[in-house]
């Protein structure tokens, strides 16, 4: 049920990732120990906030709402479930 309602989420940390490598790449900086401790700590958020967007998504489908309208309204909401 999960994987239906937000199939894009998976993609997300990949994002991040290619967001990340594309601003070392510009400014010039070295992939040394620390710029691959910043890039798991930066998947690891972007798959933390992934999972609270389909929580959210849940939650608004158990009080009733769509599935596509609940997915839409969690993504642009910005925060978690209350």
């Amino acid at each position: 049920m999960r994987v239906l309602c937000c199939p894009s989420l998976f993609f997300w940390p990949c994002y991040g990732h290619a967001g990340r490598s594309g601003a070392q790449f510009l400014r010039g900086l070295q992939n040394d120990v620390y710029c691959q401790i910043g890039l798991v700590m930066l998947i690891g958020l972007a798959s933390k906030n992934a999972i609270l967007i389909v929580e959210f998504a849940e939650q608004l489908q158990h009080k009733g709402m769509g599935l596509v309208e609940s997915a839409i309204e969690a993504a642009g909401c910005g925060c978690g479930p209350s």
